[in-house]
């Protein structure tokens, strides 16, 4: 079950008018938090190189593992990871399925569903991190799907994309990402970038909660 949905938006010209970027999959009944990106791409690749520490300090302390399931990003956020000190400690690989066949076959999304959307959601982002931590047999898994171009033939013309974090067969939270930028490489490092941070930062709340605490002290 998908536990909350944060969008993120960056490189708008006018913010004034970031509601009227809101795709329309959006699920109105799911509580939004906006987060609003307002740094140029190279703080936040800075920030990635700080936050991948983060990530493999919390994974190898923990002596936990992590796999990525990409489609939008198409191996971008395999490489980051990959990069990051220690990675053969946690890192337990990537996959990245572009269509829905692939999703289906290697992530076991529900294809009927994935097709409503064509296969860009947060229940199916949500499936995808729940499935590669099936496919890699590990703990943590990430995913993500969007679009990182327009698609105006079936009414896409604001870029968008879905990421999840799941942990052990459940998903813990799944985001939206909008992007302002033109060129796709761009969009694709953008949203690799910021599914880093962000997920770093979700990780160094987690360690301040007692529960983990405590389960690190036992």
């Amino acid at each position: 079950m998908v536990k909350s949905l944060t969008i993120s938006y960056y490189y708008f010209t006018n913010l004034r008018y970031w509601h009227l970027f809101l795709p329309p999959c959006c699920n109105p009944g799911i509580s939004k938090t906006i987060l609003m990106i307002l740094s140029q791409k190279k703080p936040l690749i800075a920030d990635s190189a700080k936050n991948l520490n983060v990530i493999s300090d919390f994974m190898i302390t923990r002596n936990e593992t992590l796999a990525v399931a990409e489609s939008v990003t198409s191996g971008y956020l395999q490489v980051l990871l990959s990069s990051s000190v220690g990675a053969s400690h946690f890192y337990q690989g990537g996959i990245t399925s572009y269509n829905l066949n692939q999703k289906a076959r290697h992530l076991s999304i529900d294809p009927l569903k994935a097709l409503q959307s064509n296969g860009v959601s947060e229940e199916v982002a949500a499936q995808m991190a729940i499935g590669v931590t099936q496919h890699f047999s590990c703990d943590w898994g990430i995913a993500i799907t969007g679009y990182a171009s327009p698609v105006p033939e079936q009414g896409i013309h604001t870029l968008f994309a879905f990421y999840s974090f799941a942990y052990k067969g459940e998903t813990l939270s799944t985001h939206i990402l909008v992007s302002g930028l033109k060129d796709s490489v761009d969009v694709q490092h953008y949203y690799s970038t910021l599914v880093i941070n962000n997920f770093a930062r979700y990780l160094d709340q987690l360690a301040m909660t007692p529960a983990h605490r405590d389960s690190m002290n036992a």
